[in-house]
């Protein structure tokens, strides 16, 4: 077994969240499905690539730019409330959750 694969199992042994598929991630005591953490982050891709979204979603803070993705409510207020000037700020507050 190469080093990379005993530090990748080590790891997966320590962080039980990363290691099953299913998991769901905390936030604030609230739980982030896997789906809504794939959700959130074909959202933050869309931002990437689409300046008009980015704006949306970033400066206008438009709920209505969550039609499209599966979100609860909870997770969609969590997601306007951020604070951010540019989308590098609002990546850091989200992976940061993640």
């Amino acid at each position: 077994m190469a080093l990379s694969d005993r530090l990748y199992h080590a790891n997966q042994r320590s962080n039980p969240l990363k290691s099953d598929a299913f998991a769901k991630r905390l936030w604030h005591g609230y739980c982030l499905s896997s789906d809504e953490v794939q959700q959130i982050n074909q959202l933050m891709g869309r931002a990437l690539l689409d300046a008009k979204f980015c704006d949306r979603l970033v400066n206008q803070r438009d709920k209505s730019v969550f039609g499209e993705y599966a979100f609860t409510p909870e997770t969609e207020s969590w997601l306007v409330s951020i604070e951010a000037r540019d989308l590098t700020e609002f990546a850091q507050a989200v992976t940061a959750v993640l």
